[in-house]
């Protein structure tokens, strides 16, 4: 959307796949995004799944969709006259993405310093695996690398096997602060300066351990992944007619959930269930036994049996209990929610067929996201 949105007006160099979600958030709202790529293309060009399992510049699924609107312009930084368009392209942009140590581009006379020079007002941001100082500053990453030396696998997992998340969490969550981080310079009141930002994938997924430090600190309790699906009695995933549903109806100092549930199952015939309304269970302590959860489990398997995740998700939110259906791809595609409030969009595939890809996580009434249709073709003009 060239021209319109609210972004509308900044110029924006992507250079390396690290920071591709930041681009690719300034793009949905109207921002020119440029991708810099290498005469072989972006590595993201080559990052599965691919259409039809056919591994080629044009067939990557993910650069689909973070590259969908972006503009390719093949630049061999690693040729001194391809360095010149380079620099003539930094010179009017606002933002610079990249996923390099700040050494790589002093070797080939790009560093921030000396492009600066021809254009007081940039932003630099750069998103590496472990920021651009320290002892780890030079080592290479991967996402699994990322969430365990971040602490993430410390929580996720079995009780015997730690389990990173799938979808590039690290990634993108550290190109999201990257977004953030840029665009709060760019258009904050001190923007003619310009700025260096240096974002660390270790310390964004540090950030994201929930209360983990807290709970260490204050009360001396290392948390860790829990090695069973329900954390306790009324908290965790649970079977039903057609699937899992998560609960997570909680008592000490977090509403009046479980009392809710209770109430709720005894309400429809489940008399194993009267008994939790009694003192003994109203501690976090008796619910974390093994006995406990075994009883319950036993009682709300009799109780969910009957009744499909969507419909125990909408009783359970109006009767204020938090449910959650835990939905496959093809039910969250289909989730009537989604589908009404037209979360998801459609990009163009080379072939001319279309995908559904998520859209943007948050709506401006005057200024809505829309995503580009379609990636650029590597050819070296742009699209």
């Amino acid at each position: 959307m060239t021209g319109g949105g609210a972004l509308a007006g900044l110029r924006i160099l992507e250079v390396g796949s690290a920071a591709a979600y930041a681009g690719k958030l300034f793009r949905d709202h109207g921002a020119e995004v440029f991708l810099i790529e290498p005469p072989e293309g972006s590595d993201l060009r080559f990052r599965p799944p691919f259409i039809e399992n056919a591994n080629a510049p044009e067939r990557s699924l993910s650069f689909m969709y973070l590259a969908a609107g972006k503009k390719s312009i093949v630049i061999d930084l690693q040729d001194a006259a391809e360095r010149n368009r380079f620099r003539e392209l930094v010179a009017n942009a606002d933002i610079v993405l990249d996923d390099r140590l700040r050494s790589w581009w002093d070797e080939r006379d790009l560093g921030y310093d000396s492009l600066r020079e021809l254009n007081s007002r940039l932003v630099w941001c750069s998103v590496t695996p472990f920021g651009q100082t320290g002892p780890y500053a030079d080592r290479a990453s991967c996402e699994l690398v990322a969430m365990a030396a971040g602490g993430m696998t410390w929580l996720t997992g079995y009780a015997d096997t730690p389990v990173t998340c799938r979808g590039g969490i690290a990634e993108r969550s550290a190109a999201l602060y990257a977004a953030v981080a840029s665009l709060a310079v760019a258009l904050g009141p001190d923007c003619a300066r310009g700025r260096y930002i240096d974002v660390s994938v270790q310390e964004v997924v540090a950030l994201g351990t929930e209360t983990g430090p807290q709970f260490h600190d204050l009360q001396g309790i290392l948390r860790r992944r829990n090695p069973d699906f329900q954390k306790q009695a009324g908290i965790g995933v649970y079977p039903c007619l057609d699937g899992w549903v998560m609960v997570y109806a909680a008592e000490a100092g977090v509403g009046t959930g479980w009392t809710r549930l209770i109430e709720w199952m005894v309400s429809e015939g489940i008399d194993e269930a009267r008994p939790m309304l009694s003192s003994e269970w109203a501690t976090n302590e008796h619910k974390q036994s093994p006995a406990a959860r075994k009883q319950f489990a036993e009682a709300f398997a009799c109780f969910a049996s009957r009744r499909p995740k969507q419909e125990m998700f909408v009783e359970g939110q109006r009767r204020r209990i938090a449910f959650a259906p835990v939905n496959g791809p093809e039910e969250v595609l289909d989730d009537p929610h989604l589908q009404e409030t037209g979360f998801f969009r459609k990009i163009d595939l080379p072939d001319g067929r279309q995908i559904r890809v998520p859209g943007a996580a948050f709506r401006m009434s005057r200024t809505p996201a829309q995503a580009g249709r379609s990636a650029p073709v590597l050819n070296g003009t742009g699209q």
